[in-house]
């Protein structure tokens, strides 16, 4: 059981890379910039990094050499290597149908299983009233407040949790959990996971401090011409990216 619930709590708690502040060069376009700040206890971090969204276009600001771009509008998740200068392409379609295929590995230890309940809780947060979704398992105590309307696109969040890396041994623990997760349209104002034990605990939180609307560089959310396409089935020209751009 503890095993499990560890395994709960490490899927729910991965740390970023600490944001980088890039000068604003070349062109600008106008954003959304959704402020989140990530921390964890024992040991004692904190990190602040940015979703930025313009038009149709995301991109999550600790991602660096290698990002994620997201395309609201033909429902794609591209994937950007800045070091081999690459991209490739999935639709949400495949991001799930691929996420599912990983769920169905077996859970490694035998455990009890996790409880989902969606509350009527509600409260706000950064001026936004969100609504509460519990977990437990054990000493495993999991909550989400999601937006009651998404403040992006309705599909963010199902191509956030299908798209986010995971262990393919360990997917079938956190099964429920994106099933669930994959089926909200609001945006996680709050998530906040706990894992106690005796003599212990372990806290990590994510949380929406602000958004507001700034000019971002354009080149935030563009793949450079002369990046190759490695999208299976894709000639792989630097000049095939329409799909991505």
């Amino acid at each position: 059981m503890r095993a499990l619930m560890a395994l709960l709590f490490i899927v729910s708690c991965r740390q970023p890379a600490q944001l980088q502040a890039v000068a604003p060069t070349g062109l600008m376009i106008p954003a959304d910039v959704l402020t989140i700040r990530e921390s964890s206890h024992p040991p004692t971090r904190a990190f602040l990094h940015r979703l930025v969204v313009s038009g149709s276009k995301a991109r999550m600001s600790q991602e660096l050499d290698r990002w994620r771009l997201f395309d609201f509008e033909v429902g794609t998740v591209t994937w950007v290597d800045d070091v081999a200068k690459t991209y490739r392409v999935q639709t949400l379609e495949e991001l799930v149908a691929q996420r599912r295929r990983q769920l169905a590995n077996p859970i490694p230890v035998p455990a009890a299983t996790l409880t989902i309940r969606q509350t009527d809780e509600t409260r706000e947060i950064a001026g936004i009233r969100g609504k509460k979704l519990e977990m437990t398992l054990g000493g495993y105590r999991r909550e989400i407040w999601l937006s009651d309307e998404p403040l992006i696109s309705p599909q963010f969040l199902r191509m956030w949790v299908a798209s986010e890396p995971i262990s393919e041994p360990r997917a079938g623990v956190s099964r429920s959990v994106q099933e669930t997760l994959m089926s909200r349209e609001g945006f996680p104002l709050l998530d906040r996971s706990a894992l106690v034990w005796e003599g212990g605990s372990m806290v990590s939180r994510r949380e929406l401090m602000k958004k507001e609307k700034k000019d971002v560089p354009a080149r935030w959310l563009t793949i450079p011409a002369d990046y190759r396409n490695t999208t299976p089935g894709t000639i792989g020209s630097a000049s095939d990216r329409r799909s991505a751009s």
